[in-house]
């Protein structure tokens, strides 16, 4: 799918990719029989760990821009099962063909296999008939679906989890951390690492990326700061991954996440596979095994990578896309109580009035739209979707009135130069040498073109916080 705008200004699709190819990595190896795969083979659990944390953030992101619960259920079906029940029904039928008796010989077998693992119960039937995948290392087709009952899991209980924050504070993340990692470290003492790793003891990464969606806002660094922050996690992580000490691993690996994801330079992707990539990889390669194809040199690595990316890419394009765009259509026609309609149909009100006129130039002269923004100057989320759709109408020929809190982007340009306080002086982005090549600018698009043109109130003066200082601006088409 397509990196959506309130998601643009940060490193998530690529980061999410990342973890992804992690996991294959790992079980190129694991799968193969090596039991403690050398690095850089040896991250694919810990990699897991950190989708968690990264689900722990986006989701709640996604809960607290549209806060209805039908809207939100539809949304998150709709984001994971199209791709997940295509998967499940391509291994049905793999292995009926596999099975030397045929289908019909194993209908009921083959019934129940696909019942259980549409209702991510995959843990009730790995095989088929007499045996299909006896003789591998694991014995289900497919390694990587038992963690998505958890991410379904957690999608069941993340908007009662928010609004016990919302009301009670964060202390309330923090004990559900302590308890998780307790239970976590208990069961795995015990020998019951199975018990261990199911949703009570991996709430502990998903409560991390809860806490630090709502601290989002508290921690702003300059990219190369950012940078060797995250170098500094990454070998604190690789350090940690044989020892897991409760509570330290859990914390680093959430710091690592949201420092990479909110901190690092930008790696921009404009379509995330990475979904597809988890999913289609583990098939791949038991399947190289089953049939004697696999290779366990570099070669065999890069055609394995290579096609699951393929794959990956296909799926997105045919599966996943058109299942999440199907999703929030539906959205579209649920009213419920939430604290928000869904963005989607708030761009279809102004899409809608355009329609409604005989010529779309003069409509878009009828109508003004004033967009209020509380706090621009955030990486990301609700700001940026704020002045992505301004900036989008504005070019649509509308006329889009903006006003905002914003604050200097960068020491050099806290400072306005003067002289400051003259009425509605004319800023060019690219006309502000300090941030001109800034991201963060609120201006700022990700392909660093000047979008709009700003008009500076009177009232931006010297030595002004930045949660002082206003901005109104009349936003142009570029």
């Amino acid at each position: 799918m397509k990196t959506e705008g309130r998601f643009a200004d940060n490193n998530f699709t690529a980061l999410r990719l990342l973890l992804a190819l992690m996991v294959v990595l790992g079980h190129f190896q694991l799968l193969n029989g090596v039991a403690s795969p050398p690095w850089p083979f040896s991250y694919a659990a810990a990699a897991v760990d950190c989708f968690f944390v990264v689900s722990g953030y986006l989701v709640t992101n996604s809960f607290d821009r549209d806060s209805d619960l039908k809207r939100f259920y539809i949304r998150r079906f709709f984001r994971i099962y199209p791709l997940y029940i295509a998967v499940v029904i391509a291994q049905t039928l793999t292995l009926g063909f596999l099975e030397p008796a045929g289908f019909l010989a194993n209908f009921q077998s083959l019934t129940r296999y696909f019942i259980v693992n549409a209702a991510f119960a995959n843990f009730l039937q790995y095989d088929v008939g007499h045996g299909v995948l006896k003789g591998l290392v694991d014995p289900g087709l497919n390694p990587s679906l038992w963690t998505l009952k958890i991410e379904f899991g957690f999608y069941l209980i993340l908007p009662f989890l928010w609004m016990m924050v919302r009301r009670f504070g964060t202390g309330i993340l923090v004990a559900i951390f302590v308890l998780s990692a307790a239970y976590f470290a208990a069961l795995r003492h015990a020998g019951a690492y199975e018990l261990a790793k199911q949703l009570p003891g991996q709430l502990q990464f998903f409560v991390i990326g809860m806490a630090a969606y709502r601290f989002r806002d508290r921690l702003t660094l300059g990219a190369t700061a950012g940078l060797g922050l995250t170098i500094i996690l990454a070998l604190l992580f690789t350090a940690l991954l044989d020892s897991h000490p409760s509570v330290i691993y859990p914390l680093v690996v959430g710091a690592l996440v949201i420092v990479a994801a909110l901190q690092a330079p930008r790696v921009r992707l404009r379509t995330d596979i990475s979904y597809g990539v988890y999913l289609l990889h583990g098939p791949i390669i038991q399947l190289s095994l089953l049939l004697a194809i696999y290779r366990p040199d570099w070669i065999g690595l890069l055609a394995t990578v290579a096609t699951t990316m393929l794959l990956a890419t296909i799926v997105e394009r045919l599966i996943e896309a058109p299942g999440i765009a199907f999703g929030k259509h539906l959205t579209l026609l649920v009213r419920g109580h939430g604290s928000a309609r869904p963005p989607v149909e708030r761009e279809r009100t102004v899409e809608s009035a355009l329609a409604a006129s005989s010529s779309p130039a003069s409509a878009a002269a009828d109508i003004t739209v004033v967009v209020l923004n509380d706090f621009c100057y955030v990486q990301g989320g609700a700001s940026k979707v704020a002045i992505d759709e301004a900036v989008s109408l504005a070019r649509s020929g509308v006329k889009v009135i903006f006003f905002g809190a914003v604050g200097p982007p960068c020491p050099a340009s806290r400072y306005p130069p003067a002289p400051c306080r003259r009425p509605a002086r004319a800023v060019e982005r690219q006309g502000c040498p300090p941030c001109a090549q800034d991201p963060a600018q609120p201006a700022a698009r990700a392909d660093g073109r000047p979008p709009a043109r700003l008009y500076q109130g009177a009232d931006h003066q010297p030595g002004e916080d930045r949660a002082a200082a206003r901005l109104s601006s009349h936003l142009h088409p570029a």
